[in-house]
């Protein structure tokens, strides 16, 4: 899995910090994620989709968490004009 956030998205600077992975109410968990802040790879980590929250741990426990009210998979993109490889578009209805 994929994830790329574009800085001109973002209302809010996303600081990585250390946190546990939620534990309780998880919908899906997916390993070996790479994140991308526009062109800057984050390293690889695990993703982990709760009832609320949505969060990414890097495999030195550094990530950040998105808590939401919805979130929907908007678009798998497979355009290389917009990035080189596939990736996933969320929407979220929530803060970082």
């Amino acid at each position: 899995m994929l994830i790329f956030v574009r800085k001109k998205h973002i209302l809010k600077m996303v600081f990585l910090k250390n946190f546990p992975a939620p534990t309780e109410g998880i919908h899906h968990i997916e390993p070996e994620t790479r994140v991308y802040f526009d062109k800057e790879c984050l390293g690889k980590g695990t993703v982990h989709i709760s009832e609320n929250v949505l969060c990414w741990i890097s495999s030195t426990g550094s990530g950040f968490s998105i808590e939401y009210r919805s979130i929907t998979v908007h678009a798998v993109s497979i355009d290389k004009a917009n990035f080189p490889e596939p990736c996933i578009f969320l929407m979220t209805d929530g803060k970082i």
